[in-house]
């Protein structure tokens, strides 16, 4: 069991590996979007009326699945923000690499909120 002094840093940890997972897979959301649209064109091209249903239906459950990840991905940052902040003045946090990579998860993650 960590002790008192380690648990800020634990929640660090984990918190910032939450804002790392939920960015992947928002990524990896728009790549499946992406590739279920080149195929639904493809598929319109060949006429395959069945085939086009099925594939319109993938392509609208990857639509939905980006505003609830996004949704996910803002709080996750809120959650890690607000943790930042009530360890600002925090020594035992101060300068390690588990502060940069917090700070770096929420710049990144950010940027694709913004977007």
């Amino acid at each position: 069991m960590a002790s008192i002094s380690e648990a800020p840093l634990r929640t660090l940890k984990i918190k910032t590996a939450v804002v790392e997972r939920i960015s992947k897979e928002l990524d990896s959301y728009y790549a499946e979007l992406e590739d279920n649209k080149k195929t639904v064109e493809e598929i319109r091209r060949s006429d395959d009326h069945s085939k086009l249903k099925q594939m319109e239906n993938v392509l609208g459950e990857t639509q939905c699945m980006i505003p609830d990840t996004m949704t996910r991905l803002t709080n996750a940052i809120d959650d890690l923000s607000a943790l930042l902040d009530s360890n600002s003045t925090n020594e035992l946090l101060a300068g390690t690499p588990e502060l940069d990579r917090a700070t770096a998860a929420i710049s990144n993650a950010s940027k694709k909120v913004e977007s």
